[in-house]
């Protein structure tokens, strides 16, 4: 996958591909490769694949990555709880 998403995004070295063109990129070879796995294996897989309006930010000190993945580790707990 990161051989394509290259390819996708080799060019212009004068003006480099954006993050959000990478993520963009990413995103679309990600969907088509799960489309094309359920198709093949005749699943049945409805709902969205990614996320709209997401949040982003840079993680920028060791500090901030450990908060982060303890957030990710709770996160399906509190879902849990919701129900």
């Amino acid at each position: 996958m990161v051989k394509g998403l290259l390819i996708h995004l080799e060019g212009n070295v004068d003006k480099p591909a954006t993050p959000g063109q990478v993520v963009g990129v990413y995103k679309s070879i990600t969907v088509v490769s799960w489309l094309r796995y359920i198709e093949t294996n005749k699943l049945h897989a409805p709902g969205r694949f990614w996320q709209n309006y997401y949040y982003d930010r840079i993680i920028r000190n060791n500090e901030e990555l450990e908060h982060t993945r303890q957030y990710i580790r709770n996160n399906p707990t509190k879902q849990n709880n919701k129900q």
